[in-house]
């Protein structure tokens, strides 16, 4: 139910999805005699809100926090495992095209496979099943074996996590199957700015976890005025940004995380 409700919510706020919304109510209640300067105002508030994404990297602002919140550190002198989290795979195009893409998950698989490499004795565990409503023709497991393959990683070596589809059951999934011990050292790898919540979930399962960020987003000292300098470019960041920050506070209320930010 939770993940229904999650999905269905973000339809709505999806920023992109919530203009276009705000516009067409706007423009109907704008055909009505009774409503007209209720619509006006809807369509100029769409209009203003539009203007502030298209100038300002609203996204950018929102991302950076999340970003900072655990720098990168030097590596660890040892690991017993490596867990990656699934995010922005498309399944649909490896079964018909027979390659992967990946809008932003490619990434942490490239980040895992590096640390794999550099601890050939960790176990190397990649969650991810499906996070899509409707199920998908695969999971993004099959793009991440692919992935891995890519970079001289034998997926046979890999410990595939299918079913999950969000960030908590990536984690508690994969928990169940690897049966961590108190005493080890795992690093957790997936993107900079989902990596507040994927923490705050380990804590929440009590699994110690080592945070190992990949693709960021945004620099350190830069304000982000100007970059990115389109619309589409600045709208994407955004979606990113606020589709975190509500999964912190959701996660946060249903219990799934100790603190709003670990």
């Amino acid at each position: 139910m939770f993940f229904v409700l999650s999905k269905c919510f973000w339809f709505v706020v999806e920023p992109g999805n919530f203009l276009v919304l705000l516009l067409v109510t706007g423009v109907i209640l704008r055909a009505k005699t009774r409503h007209r300067k209720l619509g006006l105002r809807i369509i100029w508030t769409a209009a203003t809100l539009f203007a502030l994404i298209l100038v300002f990297p609203l996204g950018s602002w929102l991302v950076k926090p999340l970003e900072d919140r655990f720098p990168h550190r030097e590596w660890p002198s040892h690991v017993d495992g490596i867990l990656v989290l699934g995010g922005g795979a498309v399944p649909e195009i490896l079964v018909e095209r027979g390659m992967p893409m990946s809008l932003t998950g490619s990434a942490r698989v490239l980040a895992a496979a590096d640390a794999a490499r550099r601890y050939p004795n960790a176990r190397l565990v990649f969650s991810g099943g499906s996070g899509q409503l409707i199920r998908s023709v695969g999971t993004e497991a099959d793009v991440a074996s692919v992935i891995f393959r890519q970079a001289g990683i034998n997926a046979n070596n890999v410990t595939f996590e299918r079913r999950s589809a969000n960030t908590w059951e990536n984690i508690a999934l994969s928990q169940k199957i690897v049966s961590p011990k108190p005493n080890e050292t795992w690093i957790l790898v997936t993107s900079a700015f989902h990596m507040p919540r994927a923490m705050g979930v380990a804590q929440r399962l009590g699994w110690k976890m080592i945070p190992w960020s990949s693709d960021y987003l945004t620099g350190t000292h830069y304000s982000g005025l100007g970059f990115p300098s389109s619309f589409s470019a600045n709208l994407n960041i955004l979606e990113l940004a606020v589709h975190e920050w509500i999964g912190l506070v959701a996660y946060r209320v249903t219990n799934k995380t100790t603190t709003l930010i670990p």
